[in-house]
């Protein structure tokens, strides 16, 4: 009985991990506004979107990736730089949930952890406030 429900319980975690959807984009720093969306739709058809806007310079080209994915009864954008440091500077960063409701929470990481008070949140957008640092390794999104 014991290893049926483990087995349940690893497809659907799996079931949770195949339902991301992911898009990757080149960050590249020309100091100009640059864009990146996603979209996945919710169980009652409902097509929700995340959009980012930014603006980097310093550095070379980096890949990123923006995805979208369901959290319990929540939905996640996440915004980051798989495996690797980022030597970007954002010069800002904003994110627009589309047709899913206010955001929850934000979450931003520099390349040394967790940054605090990074962002202000207006409803259902994020953008860089007063203690951003310019620095961004990941943004987590809850909405």
């Amino acid at each position: 009985m014991a290893v049926k429900m483990i087995g349940l319980a690893m497809l659907a975690t799996l079931a949770l991990l195949t339902s991301a959807e992911t898009e990757e984009f080149n960050a590249k720093p020309n100091g100009t506004k640059q864009t990146a969306s996603i979209s996945t739709t919710k169980p009652d058809g409902t097509e929700m979107h995340c959009h980012v806007a930014y603006a980097v310079v310093g550095g070379t080209n980096e890949q990123w990736l923006l995805s979208l994915e369901p959290q319990g009864d929540h939905y996640e954008c996440s915004i980051f730089r798989p495996e690797q440091t980022s030597y970007l500077y954002f010069m800002y960063v904003e994110v627009e949930i589309e047709n899913a409701g206010d955001i929850v929470s934000v979450t931003t990481y520099d390349n040394k952890g967790e940054v605090q008070g990074a962002v202000d949140v207006t409803g259902s957008t994020v953008m860089t406030g007063d203690g951003f640092n310019h620095e961004l390794a990941r943004m987590e999104v809850l909405f």
